[in-house]
């Protein structure tokens, strides 16, 4: 595994355990082919979607976070991951990651919170996961 992959997967582990959600999920931006793209997540690999797609792609295009109780309500949730994976998205906590330099670098997601919906509390604590990650590079 490479450094990035390790990163990757310390980011995945502490996002599910201090927000208490079944999975997360980090895409990381390509510029060259304009997608999101999930290095590694928890059950799945290199998935790929358009940095218009999906909730990830509304962050992405927006820089704003979004809290939203019910995916499948959504009309922005883009169900062909869920399709591919055979995993059913509940809730979902979106975050921009931002480099240095204020430009968006990635986009984490945290999916399911176990037991109930994500919270302001969960809104911050997500916020300041990426922020952490940005600042450490």
């Amino acid at each position: 595994a490479t450094d990035l992959d390790s990163a990757i997967t310390v980011i995945i582990q502490n996002t599910c355990s201090i927000l208490s959600c079944d999975r997360a999920t980090l895409f990381l931006v390509d510029d060259f082919h304009s997608e999101l793209v999930i290095r590694q997540a928890v059950g799945i690999k290199d998935i790929r979607i358009p940095l218009t797609a999906g909730i990830a792609g509304h962050v992405y295009q927006t820089g704003s976070k979004l809290n939203i109780p019910h995916a499948y309500n959504d009309s922005r949730f883009n169900r062909e991951t869920d399709k591919k994976t055979g995993y059913y998205t509940h809730s979902i906590l979106c975050t921009p990651v931002w480099d240095a330099n204020g430009e968006t670098v990635a986009v984490l997601q945290a999916i399911n919170k176990i037991d109930t919906n994500m919270t302001q509390e969960d809104e911050n604590l997500m916020s300041d996961i990426g922020e952490n990650r940005a600042e450490d590079g």
